[in-house]
């Protein structure tokens, strides 16, 4: 997992501990992620949108293919 990646998720950690609003991790393309990285600690966050991106994926990669 890349630097950056894991100093977002200690930030996002940092803030569900002052109880702020941490429902929100973007990871996207800055974040230079290979694999998933085990979330399953962070119980606060909403994945559902998570779980919309991973769906578009294989759309996306057909449509790179065309």
């Amino acid at each position: 997992m890349s630097l950056l990646a894991q100093q977002l998720i200690a930030e996002n950690k940092a803030q569900h501990a002052r109880g702020e609003d941490a429902s929100y991790l973007d990871l996207g393309t800055n974040a230079k992620l290979t694999e998933l990285p085990d979330l399953s600690e962070l119980e606060w966050l909403n994945l559902e949108t998570l779980e919309q991106r991973i769906a578009e994926v294989p759309q996306k990669l057909r449509d790179a293919n065309v």
